[in-house]
């Protein structure tokens, strides 16, 4: 049993990726490589609010994308 937490957990479907943080969930195209949902996790426990264009959350994007894709 690993104690280490997880950083990111990854689904796939269809061919969209899903990578949950935990605070966010960041929604991803597989064959163009594109986030195409950003959620809150906190703030919209739903999944209702799509931030993926908020430039708010860039910095989201741009690291969970780093992390994914490394």
């Amino acid at each position: 049993d690993d104690p280490t937490p997880r950083v990111v957990s990854i689904s796939e479907n269809w061919g969209f990726g899903s990578f949950d943080t935990g605070a966010h969930k960041l929604v991803v195209d597989e064959d163009a490589l594109v986030p195409c949902a950003l959620f809150d996790r906190a703030t919209d426990p739903a999944e209702d609010v799509n931030l993926v264009a908020d430039p708010a959350y860039a910095a989201v994007i741009d690291e969970i994308m780093a992390r994914a894709m490394a």
